[in-house]
């Protein structure tokens, strides 16, 4: 799940530090958005959070996380706001999953 955070931080282990900072800052509040979009059933609001969370995890390797987000945003753009906030509990449990997996790159 971080291989791309390691090969990163086998060439520069200080910028590793600063991009886990970034996402660490910037995740929780891309992450709210994207439940909190649901929760008010803006699906145009769903697209948008789900796919700037996308970026910044497709950016630092996430790769099943991004995955996550890039079915929630394409759900929610074809109109399956319901099916794209059922997703929301994979959600969970993957940015969980990453946000206390970069303890150790702090």
């Amino acid at each position: 799940m971080f291989e791309k955070l390691d090969e990163i931080k086998a060439q520069d282990a200080e910028f590793v530090k600063v991009l886990v900072s970034m996402f660490m800052e910037q995740g929780p509040e891309l992450y709210q958005d994207v439940r909190k979009a649901c929760s008010t059933s803006e699906s145009e609001k769903v697209v948008a959070a789900s796919h700037s969370l996308k970026g910044v995890c497709m950016n630092l390797g996430f790769n099943e996380l991004a995955d996550i987000c890039k079915d929630i945003e394409e759900q929610s753009r074809n109109g399956e706001l319901n099916s794209a906030c059922a997703l929301l509990n994979d959600l969970d449990v993957k940015y969980q999953e990453v946000f206390n997996g970069l303890a150790s790159y702090q």
